[in-house]
This record gives structure tokens, C-alpha cells and sequence, in this order.
């Protein structure tokens, strides 16, 4: 895992599949929440036909507006593809 304990970790665009069970990923994800706060952008899991009541267990469904505090609070941001 590249972040740092108690980072901050937003799933965004596709990457918010992570959130879901049965995806090749999870397991890194329910990992990543003992560590790490792990939030999934809304807009992006409505707008792939997702269900935000199904994400699991630890990640927290933001708002665009969550994803501003998030930056606001945060001194630095990274993004990986």
C-alpha cells in the first residue's frame, strides 16, 4: 500500500469498484481501512450503476462537497491511474 497510516483514500471514477464485494480488489480495500480513512465518490458509483447502500463495510459514501474538504484538509494530494 503506498499510503501512509491514517491517510485519507477516495475511490473515484472507476476506481470506486474497489468499494464493492466480489471485485479482485476488495481484499486490498478492507485492508486499506484498518490503516487508512477510505471514502467513495457518490456521483461517480450513481453514474456506473452502482448502489452507494452496497459499498462495504468502512468506506464512506462523499458528496463533491466532501471531496473539496477532503482536499482542504489534506496537505497533500496524489492520484494514481
Amino acid at each position: 500500500m503506498h499510503a501512509k497510516e491514517g491517510s485519507a483514500i477516495l475511490l473515484i471514477e472507476d476506481g470506486i469498484y474497489a468499494a464493492f464485494s466480489g471485485t479482485t480488489i476488495v481484499d486490498k480495500v478492507r485492508a486499506a481501512i484498518k490503516k487508512c480513512k477510505v471514502y467513495a465518490l457518490e456521483a461517480d458509483i450513481k453514474a456506473r450503476g452502482m448502489d452507494v447502500r452496497k459499498v462495504v463495510d468502512g468506506v464512506k459514501v462523499i458528496s463533491y462537497e466532501g471531496f473539496v474538504d477532503l482536499t482542504v484538509a489534506h496537505d497533500s494530494v496524489h492520484s494514481w491511474v
